[in-house]
């Protein structure tokens, strides 16, 4: 059903047409700057202008750590503890259950209210009592061991009962 009429390069109705082959769409154009255009030479003032104070800022920076450095103490032990004072409780020839009960519990009593402090621990054992006192750092011994001497006056200890103050550094 060919019709002899057409020539090899007539379009047919019948047949659809080869595929088109994508053609590039022109780029739309920058949108117009707003003033002048800038120089080349103000934007390479600017750059350098901008590093610059870069640099300046972190030699500024380095300079500061440096001498902060400089400035830290140095300690071969450093003391990281908390102050602490030891009362050391002696009731001599007394069973561990009869120091708590009448030492150990009274140096608690009266020691609990001592300014500035941190932590109050005690051990109980055959004719001793120990109670630690910690404190809040940058307290001075000398304050440290006034304020555990006030204190003490005040306790009732049984007859024979005697309190040793001790400082720990």
């Amino acid at each position: 059903m060919t019709d002899p009429n057409l020539s090899p390069d007539t379009p047919r109705d019948d047949v659809a047409p080869p595929p088109s082959t994508p053609t590039a769409t022109p780029k739309a154009p920058p949108p117009p700057l707003m003033g002048r255009a800038p120089r080349p030479g103000a934007v390479r003032i600017r750059k350098l202008v901008v590093q610059g104070a870069v640099m300046v800022a972190a030699l500024l920076f380095a300079l500061y750590g440096w001498s902060a450095f400089r400035q830290l103490p140095i300690e071969a032990f450093p003391d990281v503890t908390d102050p602490m004072v030891e009362v050391v409780g002696l009731y001599p020839g007394q069973a561990a259950e009869e120091v708590e009960k009448r030492v150990t519990l009274e140096l608690e009593r009266v020691l609990a209210g001592t300014p500035r402090l941190v932590d109050l621990r005690s051990v109980s054992v055959f004719g001793l009592a120990l109670v630690t006192l910690t404190f809040e750092e940058n307290t001075p011994d000398f304050e440290l061991r006034t304020l555990v001497a006030e204190r003490l006056r005040d306790a009732d200890l049984p007859d024979g009962a005697e309190t040793v103050i001790t400082i720990e550094f």
